[in-house]
């Protein structure tokens, strides 16, 4: 498998009992949907630590990591540089018909 530079593959990363446990989680999460231009995106998103905001194009602080998100970004922590800490998670759900079209925020969050 190619991988992007400077990105690294871990199988079972986390384990299948894990991952089922992980996505009844993300079932239960407090998805909203976003605006951008006057329009509700298709899509919806849970964020942490600090929440991207289409309008107005800016980051703003968001509710802390649940136990469950912090226990996968301590689970990673080896596996990242140390001048990487996880500050910042979005879970986004794309239902039936939401594609992943053009994005305003990659400038926003610098070199990562």
């Amino acid at each position: 498998m190619m991988l992007p530079v400077g990105f690294s593959y871990h199988d079972l990363f986390l384990s299948r009992d894990e991952q089922i446990s992980l996505v009844k989680i993300i079932q239960t999460l407090p998805f909203k949907h976003d605006r951008f231009r006057g329009q509700t995106l298709k899509r919806r998103s849970a964020q942490f630590g600090y929440a991207y905001l289409s309008t107005g194009r800016k980051v703003v602080p968001s509710i802390e990591f649940p136990p469950f998100l912090t226990a996968i970004a301590e689970k990673a922590l080896p596996h990242c540089p140390p001048v990487a800490p996880f500050q910042q998670c979005i879970i986004t759900h794309y239902s039936n018909g939401a594609g992943i079209g053009w994005h305003t925020d990659a400038d926003r969050f610098g070199e990562c």
